[in-house]
């Protein structure tokens, strides 16, 4: 609830024109995750769209809806739990540019919820010159010891993509966000659990700050305790997590960022 609640942004880019879109998958996770052990979960998610302040889309239950099956199959999503199971989720067709998404629930229930986004491009029909894709992903919640911030991301494809990755805690205090994140740590693992790289502090390097500038990303100073990578990736999924260093907990943000 309040500052806890799951957001996550995403941004939709590429050379093709605004009015083309993206046909994107979005899903608020809560009951389907019951047969994959998680316990504690969200009962009833409900998921809200916004492009900048303006509410596009809500969904509470998804209904069995034919039209989610089917992009669940496509996008590769596991599949709901029942099609009367109360995890939310809606198909959408976004313009180029920043939207984000907001996992509720009725009468303040609160509990583990997964945020998903899927691009629907059929891997035949996408062209580097001329789709839409997503080339930026985000994540905000509350981090505490035993509670951890999870991205996980898919490169797509057959060239390596060079990515910069962020854990935001003291910065986000600058945005009037209440209670951030003192001391975030980040780690980034290959699929199957394989620790690639880790940081804790950022340290001000020129390679990252230059990065950063070149996707739009908001600057750091350099003795803040963000965390951040910098790394290029092959195809594959990954996930990156943030924990608190110590007892360290608060509102913390991941970002995730292709890098042109």
């Amino acid at each position: 609830t309040g500052e806890a609640n799951l957001i996550a942004g995403f941004t939709v880019g590429g050379t093709a024109p605004a009015a083309a879109g993206l046909s994107v998958l979005v899903r608020g996770m809560g009951p389907s995750l019951a047969p994959f052990g998680v316990s504690g979960y969200l009962a009833d998610p409900t998921l809200t769209l916004y492009t900048g302040a303006q509410v596009i889309a809500t969904n509470d239950d998804w209904s069995g809806a034919a039209s989610i099956r089917t992009a669940s199959t496509q996008a590769g999503a596991f599949p709901f739990a029942s099609e009367a199971s109360k995890d939310a989720a809606l198909v959408q067709v976004f313009g180029l540019g920043g939207h984000t998404l907001q996992i509720g629930a009725p009468e303040s229930q609160t509990g583990i919820v997964v945020a998903e986004v899927y691009d629907l491009t059929p891997a035949d029909a996408y062209n580097p010159a001329g789709s839409a894709r997503i080339i930026n992903l985000s994540a905000r919640g509350r981090i505490e010891p035993g509670v951890i911030l999870f991205a996980g991301f898919r490169i797509g494809g057959v060239t390596a993509r060079t990515v910069l990755i962020r854990a935001i805690g003291p910065t986000l205090r600058a945005f009037g966000v209440p209670e951030p994140l003192d001391d975030p740590k980040l780690d980034l693992f290959s699929e199957g659990g394989t620790l690639l790289l880790a940081n804790d502090n950022w340290g001000g390097g020129n390679l990252i700050a230059t990065a950063a500038a070149a996707v739009g990303a908001f600057p750091l100073a350099a003795n803040t305790r963000d965390a951040v990578i910098l790394t290029t990736l092959g195809p594959g999924s990954y996930t990156a997590q943030v924990t608190g260093v110590g007892v360290s907990r608060g509102v913390g943000l991941i970002e995730i960022y292709e890098l042109p």
